[in-house]
Parts: structure tokens; C-alpha cells; sequence
């Protein structure tokens, strides 16, 4: 339930044929949750931090992923990796061809 409202923003930005990311980002948003929440709940019973701060810690650190998404499902955009992102693999490519060609 907690993770409803990233989830359904996921949902809506799906395009026809393009189900894979939003799945794979679903599935990382639930295990990031749970990771965050388990960690946030041990912290908290060990004295490391606050209880109100443990319980809420996953809640706290995923709003921002929440709510970018969900201003993204508003505007009916769809969920498109940045264009800089991009170019860093582009490079990063060209990089690994043209050193796999020099050791050959």
C-alpha cells in the first residue's frame, strides 16, 4: 500500500510495447523499500536512531523518487532516461570498442 503511489505512476507512463522498465523500476522501488525499512526498524531497536525516525526512514528517503513520478504520470510524460545518461553509456561503449580493438 505504501508504495501504491509510485507504482501506479509507473503504470500510467507505459507505452505501447515498453512494459520491461517500468517493471524493472517496480521491482527495485519495492526491494529499495523493504531494504530501507528493515535497515531504518533494526536501527531503530538497537538505539542508533530515533523509533518515529526508523519507522518513517524509508517513507522519508523515497518521497522525492514519489513525487517525481508522480509529477511525470500528471503530465502524461513518458518515463525516458535523460539524454546525458545517455551519452555517458554511448561513451562508455565507444570507449571499451576502441580499447577491445587495441588489444586484439
Amino acid at each position: 500500500q505504501r508504495s501504491a503511489t509510485c507504482s501506479a505512476s509507473l503504470g500510467v507512463t507505459v507505452r505501447k510495447g515498453n512494459i520491461g522498465l517500468p517493471i524493472m523500476l517496480a521491482t527495485l522501488l519495492v526491494v529499495s523499500y523493504y531494504l530501507i525499512d528493515m535497515a531504518g526498524i533494526r536501527w531503530a531497536k538497537l538505539g542508533a536512531i530515533s523509533p518515529w525516525v526508523g519507522a518513517w526512514a524509508a517513507n522519508f528517503m523515497l518521497l522525492p523518487l514519489g513525487l517525481f513520478l508522480l509529477s511525470r504520470a500528471q503530465k502524461d510524460a513518458p518515463l525516458s532516461v535523460p539524454d546525458s545518461l545517455v551519452g555517458v553509456w554511448r561513451r562508455m561503449q565507444k570507449k571499451r570498442e576502441n580499447d577491445s580493438g587495441d588489444a586484439i
